[in-house]
């Protein structure tokens, strides 16, 4: 015999916990997260701050105050106290407080003296060191952006150059010889700033081999180094474009690295009377007030920022992609001028120096005489020497075939070898030699 079912009054009832209900809803949940730098869903520019006694907090574009951390939507970004021992040691170099700087004209001529107080440089190399520091404030605003290099033997300079222009670029990053692959790609990935590394650091080969990965990956958005984790075995993508100032004794293998390199080679030299053989304990301080006005460059400008083609075209393609960053932060027509100016004295530099210029040369060397022929190897020969007089990896017979083609010659092969004509007398460079088209 069936029975009916109790009343229950539901006014006892107590609701179940996961069930939100009118009266009190639950807290929505709060994520935080640590950052160095980055953008409001506005657009807005926040940027991490470290006053004189080492505390981190943030300052956001547009503020009069720093702020601790800044709630966005459900998540609370906190700064990165971890990076307080980096900034204690000077790894990575952090403006306190964005002040005032006038024009970016007097910008500009104040960090051209700064550089000038502390390192030997030639004139017309000072105003595009300062066009580059300059850049790295706005970096974030390009696709692809140029390293700065500084090539020379040792006691030339380069590490003093390499001090002072990283002491007051975005973000400066000192990246030394001890420091291993796995934690130079974290870095670089969390820091987003400009990459300060001296060859003359890393004596172990395997060591460099992963700075070598960060420069040939680097120079553009959308080409990060990918590493397997080595606990869930999951690919890992690390974000390494940015802005980088080199200190080498040698070239780069890679060659699409080397021409996107703006290039000062350093001299042994009498260092100038001004100039202090040590870094004084002022530097620091004269850094972090160039510092502070550069972050408000940054907020000022940042969004206004954009590349500049008008007088790059002329230039040869890769120093054309060289000068559009730096001539998006010219103030004025004068450092625009100044640019091209420079770069077509770069690209006249970079013709003599090309693996074509040398064939040129090694061309007009073997028909100076009443030769007709001549092997590829020798050519080869003769432009390797040249190459390794300026440090230039040697080419391959095969390369410098490629090269002779591109040049309208046709190597045919015997049993000498592959063989080019050289016969009647045509333009080469710029000057008559006899020589054939095939």
């Amino acid at each position: 015999m069936s029975t009916s079912p109790t009343p229950v009054d539901s006014s006892k009832l107590r609701p179940r916990q996961d069930t939100p209900t009118t009266a009190n809803p639950p807290a929505k949940k709060q994520v935080s997260e640590l950052r160095v730098s980055f953008q409001l869903v506005d657009g807005t520019l926040v940027e991490t701050v470290v006053s004189p006694t080492g505390f981190f907090s943030f300052w956001r574009q547009g503020h009069d105050e720093p702020e601790n951390s800044i709630k966005c939507g459900g998540t609370t970004f906190e700064p990165h106290f971890g990076l307080k021992t980096f900034w204690k040691e000077k790894v990575v170099r952090f403006p306190s407080f964005p002040a005032n700087y006038g024009t970016s004209v007097q910008l500009l001529n104040e960090m051209n003296q700064f550089i000038r107080g502390y390192a030997d440089l030639p004139e017309d190399w000072l105003d595009i060191v300062c066009l580059y520091v300059l850049m790295t404030w706005a970096y974030d605003r390009f696709t692809a952006v140029p390293y700065l290099r500084f090539l020379g033997e040792p006691g030339t300079g380069k590490t003093r150059l390499l001090q002072v222009c990283s002491s007051i670029s975005y973000k400066g990053t000192i990246v030394s010889g001890n420091i291993t692959g796995p934690a130079l790609f974290r870095t670089i990935d969390l820091i987003r700033g400009t990459m300060a590394v001296d060859e003359a650091d890393f004596k172990n080969s395997a060591e460099w081999s992963d700075v070598a990965k960060v420069l040939n990956n680097g120079y553009s958005v959308g080409t990060p180094v990918i590493r397997c984790n080595k606990n869930t075995f999951d690919p890992e993508c690390f974000h390494v474009f940015g802005p980088k100032i080199i200190s080498t004794r040698n070239r780069f293998e890679d060659e699409a690295t080397e021409t996107r390199c703006l290039t000062l080679e350093t001299k042994e030299q009498k260092v100038s009377a001004h100039i202090p053989l040590q870094l004084p304990l002022t530097f620091d301080q004269e850094a972090l007030a160039l510092r502070n006005k550069l972050l408000r460059w940054r907020f000022d400008n940042f969004d206004s920022v954009t590349v500049k083609e008008e007088g790059l075209r002329g230039l040869f393609a890769r120093s054309g992609q060289i000068g559009a960053s730096l001539a998006a932060v010219a103030p004025d027509e004068l450092w625009r001028r100044k640019l091209i100016d420079f770069l077509k004295r770069l690209d006249e530099d970079r013709d003599e120096e090309s693996p074509k210029g040398m064939v040129r040369r090694a061309l007009k060397a073997l028909s100076a005489g009443t030769r007709t022929t001549a092997r590829v190897g020798e050519v080869a020969e003769l432009v390797n020497t040249e190459r390794i007089g300026l440090g230039h990896d040697p080419l391959s017979s095969k390369k410098v075939g490629g090269i002779l083609r591109s040049l309208s010659f046709a190597p045919k092969r015997t049993n000498q070898g592959y063989v080019i004509t050289l016969a009647r007398p045509v333009n080469v460079g710029g000057e008559r030699v006899n020589v054939a088209l095939g």
